[in-house]
């Protein structure tokens, strides 16, 4: 099947037409031409005012499969990434049973497998994700973790925070952290300032967010080793310190 999708932006910085108003021929689900030419295809999209580009990653996708599919599920879930142009998602560990064993990524490598988009695990950091015992990383990479996080919830605990920085080092593995402070933000409903006043909302402070940022930096200088993503970040203090 050809595909000719005319007149559209395209927008990627590594291709020689970034920027460049084009016609884009898709033969049998790859890109055949890109060429100012008319040419004929057997389904045509009208690109005006559109822009192309390569397909997106989501780093941070609540898959809440297994467990909570009441929520969203596998096949939902990557229907709608699809439909947003994500290409590839890395779902987070949160769910019944958390990411935390081989038998739960191969549930997921399995069932992912004949999604419209790329599927990536995460594993729990700590066990439950509670932040209270480690995990067995390295055997979570082997079957398929390509990161590690506690998702939802800070690793709080800064002696597993340190030792996983160390201890997945060896396989350059990447650490994803949402760092607040869980008693600072506790019940938190919105950003604390002049409007979360005057709505009447219990407040997050920006320093639950900044100090916590401050605290892993320096345990990341310390350990000497390891990568660390931060995520979810919101506040310019925190900004300013990464």
């Amino acid at each position: 099947m050809s595909i000719l999708i005319k007149n559209v932006e395209i927008f990627d910085t590594q291709s020689p037409f970034h920027q460049q108003v084009k016609n884009v021929l898709i033969e049998n689900g790859k890109i055949a031409r890109i060429t100012d030419e008319n040419v004929t295809a057997e389904s045509e999209i009208d690109g005006t005012n559109l822009k192309l580009s390569a397909g997106w990653v989501d780093m941070r996708v609540s898959l809440n499969d297994p467990g909570f599919e009441y929520k969203e599920d596998l096949e939902s879930g990557c229907a709608a990434a699809a439909k947003g142009g994500i290409t590839e998602l890395l779902c987070l560990p949160n769910t019944k049973p958390v990411i935390q064993s081989k038998d739960t990524l191969t549930y997921l490598k399995l069932k992912s497998a004949s999604q419209i988009v790329s599927v990536h695990s995460s594993g729990a950091i700590s066990q439950d994700c509670k932040g209270e015992e480690m995990t067995e990383m390295l055997d979570m990479n082997k079957a398929g973790a390509i990161a590690f996080t506690d998702g939802h919830n800070p690793i709080w605990h800064n002696g597993i925070l340190l030792k996983s920085l160390q201890y997945l080092d060896k396989i350059n593995g990447l650490v994803i952290q949402k760092s607040f402070d869980k008693y600072l933000s506790k019940n938190g409903q919105m950003h604390e300032g002049i409007n979360s006043t005057l709505l009447g909302f219990k407040a997050i402070p920006s320093i639950s967010e900044y100090m916590s940022v401050q605290k892993d930096i320096e345990l990341l200088k310390y350990a000497g080793t390891g990568r660390l993503h931060f995520s979810c970040i919101s506040t310019k203090e925190a900004v300013e310190l990464i």
